[in-house]
């Protein structure tokens, strides 16, 4: 295993168990859990700050709403979208 790569699932594994209030036993699993969180990281290639990913989410969005709110036929008797 790659030195970096062990270092960081380590430090993440740690913080899991933390986060989880210390439990006896779960080593393994926040070690795994990690370990998953390390290599979809890996497969996203993104920033450490994750700057590509939410740039490539906005965009997707802008593009999802534009394409939605094109092809509406307009009836003049649309109602009006409440915010969320």
């Amino acid at each position: 295993m790659n030195r970096s790569r062990q270092d960081w699932i380590s430090k993440r594994a740690y913080a899991l168990w933390e986060a989880g209030g210390r439990p006896a036993g779960r080593d393994f699993e926040h070690w795994v859990q990690a370990s998953n969180e390390f290599d979809r990281l890996e497969r996203t290639q993104a920033s450490a700050d994750g700057s590509e990913l939410l740039s490539k989410l906005v965009s997707s969005t802008s593009r999802l709403l534009r394409a939605s709110n094109i092809d509406r036929p307009q009836t003049g008797t649309e109602q009006t979208r409440q915010p969320f």
